[in-house]
Order: C-alpha cells, then structure tokens, then sequence
C-alpha cells in the first residue's frame, strides 16, 4: 500500500523534518527516503540502506546535546543546533561534525556513563575535551557533547510491535 493510502495520526510539521507514525492496513510500503541523524537535533544524513535494531536505525541519535546543567538539548528548544550537521561511520560509532567549512570528528569515549536530565533513565558519556567549546561556539551556546554507548538502554515508549532487519 502506498503510503498516502496509510492511515496516520495527524502530527505537527517540522521544517525540514516531516515525521509521522504510519499504521499500514495491509499491503507493502515503499521507502522513499532514509535519513539518519547520528547526533539528536543536529542536520542528519541520507542513506541508501539501513540496518534496523530493536531500538531503531544503526548509528541512529547514538550522540547527543545537553547545556550546562545537563538536560538534553534539542532543535525544538534552539533552532540553531540545525546550523551543524553530522554524519557517522557505523563500523567505529564516530562522528564527525561539519558548521559550514570547518569539521571535528569525535571518537566514542570511555568512561561511565553520567544521567542526563530530561528522561527518567538516560546517561551517556561524555565527550569532553574541546568538541564541546567548538560546538558551543558553532551553535551560539555552552553545551556538551555525550554518546550512549548502549542504546538498547535508551529509554523509549515500548512500541506495539518492533521488527529488525535491513531496510
């Protein structure tokens, strides 16, 4: 079934961005598109495959941003985190993060994980070292880079019905 023939509940438009949840009658689906974001709120990246986990897209918002008192940070609370954009090797969970010319790759730290404010659960280790200054300077912001280093801890709603393999 294509997928203006599915059934999906209405949702706010983001700019850039049009997310839904589809609930499919029956039939197949087309994908048209994939995107991944390996840092949350930042510009993401095409793909043209996609490895599906339990807990979503490989390399999927495995990095994310909080502010100095540790609470998650996000495009809809600071449009600017859209001025970088990201893209990640899957292989070795890096990053690398491109604000216009200039570009930082970041390797997955070590360490143990610290909470991080916003969602009752989630932690990650941080990046450290300068990424956070230039972030925070591309963006206009103090904040701090943190990768989960296991995101089958990640807390999210349990879905109804979760499938992996290869899209």
């Amino acid at each position: 079934m294509p997928l203006d023939r599915a059934r999906a509940p209405p949702r706010r438009r983001s700019p850039g961005n049009i997310r839904r949840t589809v609930i499919l009658d029956d039939g197949p689906v087309q994908v048209t598109d994939i995107w991944v974001y390996p840092v949350k709120s930042l510009a993401g990246q095409a793909a043209t495959r996609a490895r599906v986990e339990p807990w979503g897209l490989a390399g999927d918002r495995r990095w994310g941003l909080v502010d100095p008192g540790g609470h998650k940070m996000t495009a809809l609370l600071d449009r600017r985190l859209l001025r970088l954009a990201a893209t990640s090797d899957d292989a070795s969970g890096a990053v690398t993060i491109r604000a216009g010319s200039r570009t930082r790759t970041v390797t997955p730290p070590t360490g143990r994980p610290v909470p991080i404010g916003g969602a009752p659960g989630a932690s990650g280790i941080p990046a450290g070292g300068d990424v956070d200054d230039w972030i925070s300077e591309g963006v206009g912001r103090p904040l701090r880079l943190f990768w989960q280093p296991d995101p089958a801890s990640r807390p999210i709603p349990p879905p109804s019905a979760v499938r992996t393999g290869t899209a």
